[in-house]
């Protein structure tokens, strides 16, 4: 059924290290490199968004549309 030479001749890879501990290690790196790709697209799309809400107030300023501003602005904003 098992080959038992196989299982006694595997060893761990980091052998000082309990699983915790390499789960956690893991862990810490897929977040330190996911990190950079995540904010990119995350400031492009702001960035984008920022833009169309700016085209959406320039028309409704030049069409006098109060109630577009007033959902673009925020309650507190003060000129």
């Amino acid at each position: 059924m098992f080959d038992r030479k196989k299982i006694r001749a595997w060893r761990p890879i980091l052998p000082g290290l309990n699983n915790v501990t390499r789960s956690l290690a893991l862990a810490i790196w897929i977040l330190i490199t996911m990190q950079p790709t995540t904010q990119a697209r995350s400031a492009a799309d702001d960035e984008k968004a920022v833009e169309t809400l700016d085209i959406e107030y320039q028309a409704a300023v030049k069409q006098n549309d109060v109630a577009t501003m007033d959902r673009i602005l925020a309650d507190d904003f003060v000129w």
